[in-house]
């Protein structure tokens, strides 16, 4: 947590995310996504899951991956059964199935960092603008503090959270939800979010 501090300290005035506001936000949405600053890295073994689920959960990540890999059914049993042999509860398949580029074939793109930045296309573009080929070495993304923090900034600022962060014609839940829609569609954990907010603000 001391690392990270101080990379936010170096880098938050060159992501302008400077005002007390957009520093709460931020810091209540990176503490939900890693897990209370310990977890740098989206956890990918759906032991609870069976394969129907898994697939109603991610479909298109995971028919994604079928087609960037020319794989083909004769059924949809055949491919439920598939999932549930091969990314149930499998961190590593299902990393590279879902996750996987065919620019960088064994790597995966799965959520990493502050902000649990996702898909090849997104580190590419991160990795260019911070100076960092994280596209070719996406575990930076999860272990080394800078690139930790910086692509969290980034993402804030690529997607404008700033605006949503600062505006006061609306409620500090209302700016949390807006937030948390850009950061997960499905406003996974939406009520830790807005307590995180509450204890920060405090």
């Amino acid at each position: 947590i001391k690392e990270i501090a101080e990379q936010l300290n170096s880098y938050i005035t060159r992501y302008e995310v400077n005002t007390c506001s957009q520093i709460k936000h931020f810091l209540a949405q990176a503490k939900h996504e890693t897990g209370g600053f310990t977890k740098f890295r989206e956890p990918l073994n759906y032991v609870s899951y069976t394969g129907e689920t898994l697939y109603a959960m991610a479909p298109t990540a995971i028919n994604d991956g079928f087609k960037r890999k020319g794989i083909t059914f004769s059924s949809r049993e055949e491919k439920i059964q598939w999932i549930q042999d091969n990314l149930i509860n499998n961190d590593a398949a299902y990393g590279e199935h879902a996750f996987g580029s065919a620019e960088q074939p064994g790597k995966d793109y799965r959520g990493r960092g502050l902000l649990h930045l996702t898909h090849y296309g997104a580190y590419k573009r991160c990795g260019a603008d911070i100076g960092v080929e994280i596209h070719k070495n996406p575990e930076l993304v999860e272990t080394d503090s800078r690139v930790i923090v910086e692509t969290g900034l980034w993402f804030w600022k690529i997607n404008k959270l700033k605006r949503i962060a600062e505006d006061r014609s609306i409620t500090t839940d209302v700016a949390v939800e807006g937030i948390t829609k850009i950061i997960n569609t499905g406003l996974k954990g939406i009520n830790e979010r807005k307590r995180f907010m509450i204890e920060i603000s405090q």
